[in-house]
């Protein structure tokens, strides 16, 4: 969440989640992406659309068992899915819903965690902020959205 909200100047962006389940989430940010001469998202060594830039992003794909990256980028948009850091296949070409942005939705590989690990719903105790944001408003706050069904028993 933290490198949705910033650049890398501490300059904040608009950033939301939805947590669909116990160990799946989806981040959407209106960050605007490096392009190639050709306007395209700029890929990593991998060929994928992981931004370079962004290292929580990179590692929450790490911990995933499936990754799925949208980038939207003047109006054009990409998506490519991943299986851990790896591309199933290069980028694809779809519309975009908005000029610029990134959406993110990773769904958690379980070996990594213990049985009945889930994502927290609340970020108001994390310090999502530091020193760096220092001198740079706060475009909206992030809105966290619970899709998860609750059982009261």
């Amino acid at each position: 969440m933290t490198d949705a909200l910033h650049l890398q100047d501490g300059e904040h962006r608009k950033a939301n989640v939805e947590i669909i389940s116990d160990l799946r989430f989806s981040v959407v940010d209106d960050q605007i992406r490096e392009t190639d001469e050709q306007g395209a998202p700029k890929l990593d060594h991998l060929g994928s659309l992981l931004d370079r830039r962004r290292w929580i992003q990179a590692a929450a794909t790490a911990l995933s068992a499936h990754t799925i990256i949208e980038v939207w980028t003047e109006g054009r948009g990409y998506r490519q899915e991943l299986v851990g850091t790896r591309p199933l296949a290069p980028p694809r070409a779809i519309v975009a819903p908005v000029r610029d942005g990134t959406l993110a939705t990773y769904e958690l590989d379980p070996l990594y965690f213990v049985p009945g690990a889930a994502i927290a719903t609340s970020f108001e105790d994390l310090d999502l902020h530091g020193e760096w944001c220092a001198g740079h408003p706060t475009v909206d706050p992030a809105v966290v959205k619970d899709l998860r069904q609750t059982t009261l028993g």
